[in-house]
């Protein structure tokens, strides 16, 4: 990896060009407040030397995490230079591993009030606008992250409260849903009913709420509710006629304040950016370049390679019909609503899993399957779906899902179905319908 985007995707690097940023405007706000008789060619002055102070400190930073990188790379680059020559044995066969036997799960907590009656009280306290009981239904962790006054204009925004219809223990529910108000939408736009999960954790002896998420069908999403803006309580704080600046003052504090944050919000997004850019590309590479055998030509001197003795991969089955066309068959039977069809492509073992139907709170139905790229020589394909995903949600957005085919008595059949995320495919066989 080339060391200047090992450096902006290394997290310490990270953390330390934000502390360092962040101290910048408190020291130029130190040395230009400090003195008030101070002349103002003396404040410039001040002002520059703390803005040289930081430039260096960053230079040596990004330097030394530069040089540290760049060791770290050239010593297995200079060892397979030099060891390329040697003829490499066959891969060994590994140990097989040893059984681990896993510790049965921790038993839930049974106290007082169980998860179900806290989620209740905090549900009715949001219904009759009770907002000091449903506050009291946080733990102590989550009301330092969500102050106060902000979870309670954020909470005036819903109407009613319900508890919906669940699987599994019935004193360990932990979904609810939030009816917003007419006119008002959360920060993904949506209105009207909206789905929430609450984690539970134990505090004092009893249940308390120690999260709350969004339920998307792409996962679930920490909540906005009452969260602090560091950048506008900053400026508002340097606004304030309590601070005795100067109208100019005020506005060039103001400006480096949105300068600093927007100067960290690009700096991270670009180290973040490019370190998932490498490690794409890695990956794509290390498949792509495979150690090739060199052969003898019949006019060389140099002697043959020794072959490898590692075994083929046996030859792609051909059979009728092919894997493109089992998938072609069960996106058109999904498009015309032929259940059985589509049900027909799935494995034995696939239709031994969705002889129930999975859980509400999970199941992800697909309404429209469209076919982009199918080849007949891969069992692995993508296939562009629109779902309906947990709790009824639905956005109308096509996303990508992997379907594994492999061979059940002579023909091609669908044995597993993952959803791609940005980090990869997550199997979710025994949550999709049909």
């Amino acid at each position: 990896m080339n060391p200047l985007l090992a450096m902006f995707g290394d997290p310490i690097w990270q953390i330390l060009t934000v502390i360092l940023v962040l101290a910048l405007p408190v020291g130029i706000m130190a040395v230009r407040t400090r003195d008030m008789h101070a002349s103002a060619d003396q404040k410039r002055r001040e002002t520059r030397r703390v803005l040289l102070l930081c430039l260096i400190v960053f230079v040596l930073l990004s330097g030394g995490e530069i040089l540290f990188h760049a060791r770290q790379t050239s010593p297995p680059q200079v060892a397979s230079h030099a060891f390329s020559s040697i003829p490499t044995r066959g891969p060994t066969a590994a140990p097989p591993p040893t059984s681990d036997p896993s510790p049965d799960p921790t038993p839930t907590p049974r106290l007082a009030r169980s998860m179900t009656q806290v989620l209740t009280t905090f549900c009715d306290a949001i219904t009759t606008q009770d907002y000091q009981t449903a506050w009291k239904q946080y733990a102590r962790s989550l009301q330092q992250a969500h102050p106060e006054p902000e979870t309670f204009a954020a909470w005036r925004k819903f109407t009613r409260c319900s508890i919906p219809d669940q699987s599994g223990d019935p004193s360990a529910l932990t979904v609810l849903t939030l009816t917003f108000a007419a006119g008002s939408t959360d920060r993904f736009r949506r209105s009207g009913d909206v789905d929430y999960r609450l984690t539970m954790g134990v505090e004092d002896h009893a249940w308390k709420i120690t999260g709350v998420c969004d339920i998307l069908s792409e996962g679930c999403f920490a909540v906005s509710w009452g969260e602090k803006e560091v950048a506008l309580i900053l400026i508002i704080t340097l606004r304030s006629p309590d601070l005795h600046l100067a109208a100019r003052h005020q506005g060039f504090l103001t400006r480096l304040t949105l300068l600093v944050c927007l100067t960290l919000f690009l700096v991270l997004s670009a180290g973040v950016v490019l370190f998932h850019k490498v490690r794409a590309a890695s990956t794509v590479g290390s498949e792509v370049m495979r150690p090739r055998a060199a052969t003898a030509s019949p006019h060389s001197d140099s002697l043959p390679t020794t072959p490898s003795s590692s075994p083929q991969p046996p030859p792609f089955p051909s059979l009728t019909p092919s894997s493109a066309q089992v998938l072609t068959t069960f996106c058109e039977a999904i498009e015309r609503q032929d259940l059985n069809t589509a049900w027909e492509q799935y494995a034995k073992a696939l239709q031994k899993e969705r002889a129930a139907p999975p859980p509400f709170l999970v199941r992800i139905t697909i309404v429209r399957c469209r076919v982009d790229v199918v080849s007949d020589t891969s069992a692995t394909v993508l296939l562009l779906l629109k779902t309906i995903g947990p709790n009824g949600y639905r956005d109308d957005y096509e996303r990508d899902f992997q379907f594994t085919l492999s061979v059940e008595h002579g023909a091609w059949k669908i044995t597993q179905i993952a959803r791609c995320l940005a980090d990869g495919c997550l199997p979710d066989t025994t949550s999709i319908m049909p």
